[in-house]
């Protein structure tokens, strides 16, 4: 995926490198990382995940939900995946919503606790259904909107909290195709979208 500043100019690459895929009942599981990069090839941030495919839905790892601006003072620390899962149906209509969700996930520091990730998701709805077209392909997608918090809290510091919005488009099948995030004045901050998919 290329990655987009304020001003819509790519500014990276977003890259997900599959490294299993195994089956447990009626799920498929695929663990992956999301790797962040600037203009220059630079990590900038790697956060282990994964999807599940189950019966009518597909579920993603909530630690890649998460902003991608603010994960880059984790980059070198082991963020512990699995905390919760954001669930998207394969058959949407417009106007539906979803339950408001939290999820908390742990980030360790050379094996020790340093602080706790949370993602807050509300106001999760269904959009318009629209076909967009890119270095991929046309996607059939759906707009899904949502309000979010992100929120550190080591415990032994005051929390801190950022406001956002996010727009997604959603292939059903496939997954998102293209992100925006904005503030929570609904200026643009970054956006994300896919450009290829290689096996």
């Amino acid at each position: 995926m290329i990655t987009y500043d304020d001003k819509g100019k790519e500014n990276g690459k977003l890259i997900y490198n599959i490294s299993e895929i195994t089956k447990t009942g009626n799920e498929l599981i695929a663990s992956f990382t999301a790797e962040e990069k600037n203009k220059s090839g630079v990590s900038l941030s790697k956060v282990p995940g994964k999807y599940k495919c189950g019966i009518g839905s597909l579920f993603m790892d909530a630690a890649v939900a998460i902003p991608k601006e603010q994960m880059t003072p984790y980059k070198d620390m082991d963020i512990q995946s699995g905390a919760g899962f954001v669930e998207y149906p394969s058959k949407l209509t417009p106007g539906q919503t979803f339950r408001d969700t939290s999820f908390t996930i742990q980030v360790l520091n050379n094996g020790s606790f340093f602080t706790n990730l949370t993602l807050d998701q509300t106001n999760r709805k269904v959009g318009v259904e629209v076909s967009i077209t890119n270095r991929t392909g046309t996607w059939d997608c759906f707009i899904i909107t949502y309000d979010g918090k992100f929120t550190t809290n080591n415990g032994s510091s005051p929390a801190t909290s950022f406001d956002f919005k996010c727009k997604e488009w959603f292939a059903p099948g496939f997954g998102i195709v293209k992100s925006e995030t904005y503030s929570s004045t609904n200026t643009l901050i970054s956006s994300f979208a896919i450009i290829s998919i290689t096996e």
